[in-house]
């Protein structure tokens, strides 16, 4: 009964899937350990795999950043934009991937705003739209 039980929950949770910053290949957590590794950094520990293309998990990954002089949460102050590449899917159940993360990050308050999307092309938009609206110092704390 409790094997039974134990592969009953194991086969309801999604496997890991894990995507290339550069080509958008996606592996299997089996598929990534078999992949070739290097050494991560010369002055830290441990080995990162290494995609088919050539770039290394974790150190190669896409981002988009920007920064802004607006007014946020009341305050003017500097705001740093970032768009990066999860690498590992952050949907962890049925529906479309998640493979990107959008974040704010101002210099004198807390901001808990963060938007996730599915492709490269809707972070891109999304980032753009976002910076557009701190440039214009349009940008509350209603609006997010």
């Amino acid at each position: 009964m409790a094997a039974r039980l134990a592969q009953k929950q194991k086969s309801s949770i999604p496997p890991s899937l894990w995507q290339c910053s550069h080509c958008e290949r996606v592996y299997s957590n089996d598929a990534m350990r078999k992949l070739p590794a290097v050494k991560a950094v010369e002055w830290q520990y441990g080995y990162v795999p290494v995609c088919k293309c050539g770039k290394r998990f974790y150190l190669d990954k896409w981002h988009l950043h920007d920064s802004a002089r607006t007014y946020f949460g009341g305050v003017l102050q500097n705001v740093e934009l970032n768009t990066v590449h999860l690498e590992l899917n952050h949907h962890f159940s049925a529906g479309p991937h998640i493979w990107y993360e959008t974040m704010l990050f101002p210099s004198r308050t807390y901001s808990d705003f963060r938007q996730r999307h599915s492709t490269r092309a809707e972070a891109v938009v999304e980032h753009q739209r976002i910076l557009a609206i701190l440039r214009r110092e349009l940008l509350g704390v209603d609006l997010l």
